[in-house]
């Protein structure tokens, strides 16, 4: 546990900052200086995310599916990052799926056409 401001600042393991996160109202959740994604407690006196080791791991991970599958095409997106709530910018579209990426936190989400709309078939096909 750490100082930071007012704040007590834990760090937990990673899984269960992001059952925490997906819990977590949206005025809830926050982005750190450092770009770690983080929950405030109910009373707000406790920040919790995780160690920065884990942070800059799970980053990578996400970077290297983001260089896999997008070649960076400009798009636009209106979907809420799950991380840090900011605007997802749409960075392309699947026959069966929309891929988006957030500017604010570098994550990357992949939202299927059948639950959040869109036509089935149009779009790149995926290459196997």
């Amino acid at each position: 546990m750490l100082r930071l401001g007012n704040w007590t600042l834990v760090e937990d393991r990673w899984d269960l900052l992001v059952a925490n996160w997906r819990a977590a109202p949206l005025r809830k959740r926050i982005v750190l200086t450092d770009n770690r994604p983080a929950v405030l407690s109910r009373d707000e006196t406790v920040v919790t995310t995780v160690p920065m080791p884990v942070w800059l791991e799970a980053r990578k991970k996400l970077k290297k599916t983001e260089d896999f599958y997008f070649s960076g095409a400009a798009g636009r997106g209106d979907r809420m990052c799950e991380m840090c709530n900011a605007k997802l910018r749409l960075t392309k579209e699947f026959t069966h799926a929309w891929a988006f990426r957030c500017e604010v936190c570098k994550s990357v989400e992949v939202h299927g056409k059948d639950k959040v709309g869109g036509t089935i078939g149009a779009g790149e096909t995926e290459k196997s």
